[in-house]
């Protein structure tokens, strides 16, 4: 049996508070595997946008390139689309969220 460990607890409160799973191991459980799992579940309630993963397929030749979209449901302009200027009233508050990441101390 392994010992107990404060991180895991962290790990699996966040789990549980993320709802990751069901399923979810008690602190002393040393399966390496098991806490890969849970990590993973908690690394895509961050990272949620990882298309970061496919930078692979943009390098194929068109034909399979376009089947790997086609397979996967991703858009022709899906990696060359512009996002949209926020709306005037808001971009005041998107640069103060921003200023505020970069603050010192933070």
């Amino acid at each position: 049996m392994g010992r107990r460990c404060g991180v895991r607890d962290k790990g699996v409160d966040a789990a549980r508070e993320q709802d990751v799973s069901s399923d979810l191991p008690d602190a002393t459980n040393d399966d390496i595997e098991t806490w890969a799992f849970l990590l993973e579940g908690l690394a895509d309630c961050v990272l949620w946008d990882n298309d970061y993963e496919s930078q692979q397929n943009l390098d194929l030749p068109p034909d399979k390139s376009s089947f790997m979209r086609n397979t996967f449901g991703v858009a022709d302009d899906y990696y060359t689309a512009i996002a949209p200027d926020p709306p005037d009233n808001q971009v005041n508050l998107y640069l103060d969220a921003i200023k505020g990441l970069t603050a010192p101390g933070r």
